[in-house]
C-alpha cells in the first residue's frame, strides 16, 4: 500500500471498511454529516477520491465498518489499571493489528460483533504533579467516531501512520471478550478503575439507583429474580472460597497470579472475573443465581430452580395445581418433552424458560433438511426406495466418496491456508434397523460408484496442438477394514498410494476401543491427515536387507484422507471419551446421527430404477473424467462471505459458558459447511463445464483459476450444518464429556477405597492424573451423589482437605 489510493482499494475490497476523506495535514473533520453513512466511501469508485487527491489522509468510520479502536494515550498507565484488575496489556492486543502515529501512544483495531454498535468511552486520571489536571488513560472508540489509518501522514510528526501486524494476521481479529465486558459494563467499571489511580486525591462514588427491593416483581413465580435479590453476591461467593483483598475486589481461590481480579457490583449484585482459570465462563458478568447455580449444581439449571425455590419457600405452579385438584400436565407436550410435570413448570420462570431454551434445544435432534442437488437428491431417493437405510446415509456416503474425485485439485483458501474437501464422516444408528451398512454397500457396490474414483486410464487424444500422451491418473486407494489397522501400516499405505485414501471401517467400535489402548498414536495421526499435514512413521514389518542398520521410516507429505465410519450409537456411547474430543479427532467429524429405523423386506430393484442408477452413475463418472486430469490446486474458491458471518453470528450468540459445546461445534463444522459446498458445486455439471472448464487448453489442461462458491450450494451447505450437523456434534461431544466424567468418578472412587477410605485431595490428583477442573467437577458429583464426603482436618498447623467414603 505505497498510495493511499492503493490503501483504499485494499480496505474497502479486502477489510470491506467505510472510510472518510480528511483534508491533507489534518486528523479529523468538522464539516456537517461527515459521520454519516451515505457520506463515507465504500466503493472502488468511490476510492477514485485518493487518486485525484493522492495528499488527502482517509479515516476509518467505525459504525458501519463493524470495527472499533482501542486507542490508547498512556501506555504505561493504561498496562498498570489493567494489571490491578489481572489484565495483561501485551496479552490482550497480542493479535491485534496496531497502528503506529506519535511515540507513547498505541491503537488497536478490532471487529465488533455483528450487529453491535457501543458509544464512545473514555478513561482518564488525576494528573500525578497537578491534582487539578486530567490525563486519558484510554478510549474505547466505536459508533460515529473515526480514526486515522495508514499510509495518512501525521500532522504532528509528518511522517506517515505505519501498521504493526503479528506475522499470519490477515484479518481484523474480533475484539478480545474482556475489552467488550468492560464497555458493556462501563458504568459499573468506571468508577473503579478511576479509583484505582495510586495519586488520587479523591475517590468518586458510581450513581445511585433505585432501590431494586422496592420495586415490585411482576411474576409471583419469577424464582431467579427473587434468589437474586434475597442473596448479596459477595456473601456468596465468600462461601466458595473468595477472599475480600484491599480495596474492594476479590481475590479468586482459582487464581494462578494471587491477583485481586473478582470485581463486585453491588447496586446489580453481579461479579465479574478477570481470572481466565475460572471454571466458569468470564466473558460475561454473572448475577448470583448463576455462580449458586454452577458451584451447587453443576450448572443444572432445573436442579437449581428446585433447590433455590426450596430455599425460598416458593411454591411453583405445579405444587398449586396439585393443591387445588387442578391439571397437572397443563401447557406440556407430552410428544416432545422428557421433563417431569414440576420440572416444567420451573422452566415457566422468565429467567429459567432463557437459561434452558438451549440445552432444551439441544435434546432434540431434527431431521435431515434434504437437498435440491440433482446427482444427492437422486441419489438418496433411489437408496430409500430399494433399502431400508436412512436418507441422510445415502447422502453422505455418496458425498464421502465424491470428495476423492476433487482431490487437491480443488480448494478453498482461507488466511493462506489450503481446505480441501476430505471428510471424516461417522454413521451412527440404531443396530440392524438404521441400515447404515446397506447405505454404503449401495454406494461402493462395484458396478456402481467406486469406479469413478479409482485409477483412471486417460487414452492418447488428438488435439490442435498436439496429442496428450495415454496415462494412468491415480484418484485414489479405497480401503474397507474390519479390523484393527496399526498407525505405522495406515501412514505406509499412505505413502504408497500417491497421498490419496478413502478408508471405510464398518462396526469401527473396534477401532475406537484400539485408539483407546494399543493404537492411541492414530489419533493424532489422523488429525494431521484430516488437516493436509505430513504424516511419518517407523516401518510396522522390517524390510532391513542383512548387514544394513540405516532406520527406515515412511512419509507422507502431503496427506488427503477421507474416513467413513459406521457403528451403533450404543457402542459409540460406550466407547467415545472427551480425550478424543479435547485431542481435535471428534469434533473433526461429521455425525450422521440417526435414531429408530425399521427393517424392511429385500426388494428386486425395478428397471426403471436402474435407469436412474446408471444415469446418476455416468454422471457422476462424467464429471470424475473430466477434472481428472488437472494439476493440484488448479481451481481455488474465495473465502465466502456467507459463510463467514454464518460463523461468526452463530458464536457470538453464544458466548456463555453454558455454550462450550456449541462454540467447538461452530468452529469444526463451518470448515465442513466450506468442504460440502465444494462438493456440491463440483458435482454440478452445468458448473463444470461452464465455469471450471471454460478455458481449457488445447493440450487438454487449464491454469489454475479463482472462484466463487455458487450460492446455491453455500446456502443448501449452510442448511445442512445449522439444521442437522450442528445439533449432533453438540449431543456427541456432550455424550464423550459425560463418558469421561464417569470414568474420573471411577478412578476416584478406586484409589479412596485402596487408601482406606479417606484420601487428601492432593494425593487424589496424582494418583489419579485427572486434570485440576475435571478432578474438581468428579469430586463435586461424587459430593453431591453421597458418595464421598470432603472433611478438614487441622495437622501440624495445617488444614488438610481430606475426602472420605464416611463420615
Amino acid at each position: 500500500m505505497k498510495t493511499t489510493y492503493e490503501a483504499a482499494v485494499y480496505y474497502i475490497k479486502r477489510l470491506k471498511l467505510y472510510l472518510v476523506p480528511i483534508p491533507h495535514g489534518q486528523k479529523g473533520l468538522d464539516t456537517p454529516g461527515w459521520n454519516k453513512t451515505e457520506n463515507s466511501i465504500h466503493s472502488i469508485e468511490g476510492a477514485d477520491h485518493w487518486k485525484t487527491n493522492p495528499h488527502d489522509n482517509m479515516g476509518l468510520l467505525h459504525g458501519p465498518s463493524g470495527t472499533m479502536a482501542f486507542d490508547v494515550d498512556s501506555v504505561k498507565n493504561t498496562k498498570l489499571v489493567l494489571s490491578m484488575f489481572g489484565m495483561d496489556y501485551d496479552d490482550l492486543l497480542k493479535d491485534a493489528p496496531r497502528i503506529v502515529g506519535s511515540p507513547g501512544h498505541d491503537k488497536a483495531i478490532f471487529r465488533m460483533p455483528t450487529g453491535l454498535t457501543l458509544p464512545t468511552k473514555k478513561l482518564s486520571w488525576e494528573s500525578e504533579n497537578d491534582p487539578n489536571g486530567r490525563e486519558v488513560l484510554f478510549e474505547l472508540r466505536g459508533g460515529a467516531v473515526q480514526d486515522v489509518l495508514p499510509p495518512s501522514i501525521h500532522p504532528d510528526t509528518k511522517q506517515p501512520y505505519k501498521w504493526i501486524i503479528k506475522d499470519g494476521v490477515t484479518e481484523l481479529p474480533l475484539i478480545p471478550d474482556k475489552l467488550l465486558t468492560i464497555w458493556k459494563e462501563w458504568d459499573n467499571f468506571a468508577p473503579q478503575f478511576i479509583n484505582a489511580c495510586p495519586w488520587s486525591t479523591k475517590k468518586i462514588s458510581p450513581p445511585k439507583k433505585k432501590d431494586p427491593n422496592k420495586q415490585p416483581i411482576p411474576d409471583e413465580d419469577n424464582i431467579i429474580e427473587k434468589y437474586n435479590r434475597a442473596t448479596p453476591i459477595d456473601h456468596l461467593i465468600e462461601k466458595y472460597g473468595y477472599r475480600k483483598m484491599p480495596g474492594g475486589k476479590y481475590l479468586s481461590p482459582y487464581s494462578k497470579k494471587g491477583i485481586a481480579g473478582v470485581v463486585i457490583f453491588k447496586d446489580e449484585n453481579k461479579l465479574y472475573s478477570h481470572h481466565a482459570s475460572e471454571p466458569f465462563d468470564t466473558s460475561r458478568a454473572h448475577d448470583a443465581f448463576d455462580i449458586f447455580c454452577h458451584f451447587e449444581h453443576n450448572g443444572n439449571i432445573i436442579e437449581g430452580l428446585k433447590d433455590a425455590a426450596k430455599q425460598l419457600g416458593i411454591k411453583t405452579q405445579y405444587e398449586k395445581d396439585v393443591e387445588n385438584g387442578g391439571n397437572i400436565f397443563k401447557g406440556m407436550n407430552t410428544n416432545q418433552s422428557c421433563q417431569n410435570p414440576s420440572d416444567a413448570d420451573l422452566t415457566e420462570d422468565s429467567e429459567g424458560r432463557k437459561k434452558l431454551s438451549e440445552s432444551s434445544e439441544l435434546t432434540r435432534l431434527p431431521p435431515f433438511p434434504g437437498t435440491t442437488h440433482p446427482v444427492f437428491k437422486g441419489w438418496m431417493d433411489i437408496g430409500t426406495q430399494v433399502s431400508y437405510s436412512r436418507p441422510p446415509f445415502h447422502y453422505f456416503a455418496l458425498m464421502g466418496l465424491c470428495t476423492m474425485i476433487l482431490g487437491k485439485r480443488v480448494r478453498v483458501v482461507l488466511s493462506g491456508k489450503s481446505i480441501y474437501s476430505n471428510m471424516f464422516i461417522q454413521l451412527l444408528g440404531t443396530s440392524s434397523v438404521s441400515g447404515k451398512s446397506f447405505a454404503i454397500d449401495m454406494t461402493t457396490d462395484d458396478g456402481r460408484f467406486l469406479p469413478s474414483i479409482q485409477n483412471k486410464s486417460i487414452e492418447g487424444t488428438k488435439t490442435v496442438g498436439g496429442e496428450i500422451p495415454a496415462q494412468n491418473i491415480p484418484l485414489c486407494k479405497f480401503m474397507v477394514q474390519t479390523n484393527k489397522l496399526m498407525e505405522p501400516r495406515m501412514v505406509q499405505d499412505l505413502a504408497k498410494i500417491n497421498d490419496n485414501m478413502i478408508w471405510y471401517f464398518d462396526e469401527a467400535q473396534t477401532f475406537y476401543a484400539g485408539a483407546a489402548n494399543n493404537n492411541s498414536s492414530i489419533l493424532p495421526q489422523l488429525c494431521l491427515i484430516y488437516d493436509g499435514k505430513t504424516v511419518k512413521s517407523k516401518l510396522s514389518i522390517s524390510k532391513k536387507k542383512d548387514g544394513d542398520n540405516q532406520e527406515y521410516e515412511w512419509a507422507c507429505e502431503k496427506p488427503f484422507g477421507t474416513l467413513i465410519f459406521a457403528m451403533t450409537d450404543d457402542q459409540f456411547d460406550k466407547l467415545a471419551s472427551s480425550e478424543q474430543s479435547e485431542g481435535g479427532f471428534l469434533p473433526r467429524f461429521m455425525f450422521i446421527y440417526e435414531q429408530g429405523g425399521e427393517v424392511r423386506e429385500n426388494v428386486d430393484i425395478t428397471p426403471k430404477q436402474q435407469i436412474e442408477i446408471n444415469k446418476l452413475v455416468d454422471n457422476v463418472q462424467d464429471i470424475a473424467m473430466k477434472i481428472c486430469i488437472l494439476k493440484n490446486d488448479s481451481v481455488s474458491f474465495k473465502v465466502c462471505p456467507r459463510i463467514e458471518k454464518w460463523k461468526v453470528e452463530e458464536t457470538n450468540k453464544h458466548l456463555g459458558v453454558e455454550y462450550t459445546e456449541r462454540r467447538i461445534a461452530i468452529q469444526r463444522i463451518f470448515i465442513q459447511v466450506y468442504k460440502i459446498a465444494m462438493v456440491l458445486t463440483i458435482l454440478d455439471t452445468e458448473f463444470v463445464n461452464n465455469v471450471v472448464l471454460k478455458n481449457k487448453k488445447p493440450n487438454g489442461y487449464i491454469d489454475p483459476i479463482t472462484l466463487d462458491l455458487p450460492e446455491i450450494w453455500v446456502e443448501e451447505a449452510i442448511n445442512i450444518a445449522e439444521k442437522y450437523l450442528l445439533p449432533r456434534m453438540i449431543c456427541v461431544l456432550q455424550k464423550a464429556n459425560d463418558v469421561n466424567a464417569k470414568s474420573d468418578m471411577s478412578k476416584i472412587m478406586k484409589v479412596v477405597k485402596s487408601n482406606g477410605g479417606s484420601l487428601e485431595r492432593s494425593k487424589i490428583g496424582k494418583l489419579t492424573h485427572i486434570v485440576k477442573k475435571q478432578l474438581d467437577d468428579a469430586l463435586a458429583s461424587l459430593e453431591e451423589n453421597n458418595e464421598l464426603c470432603k472433611v478438614r482436618t487441622l495437622e501440624n498447623g495445617h488444614w488438610i482437605e481430606r475426602y472420605c467414603l464416611e463420615k
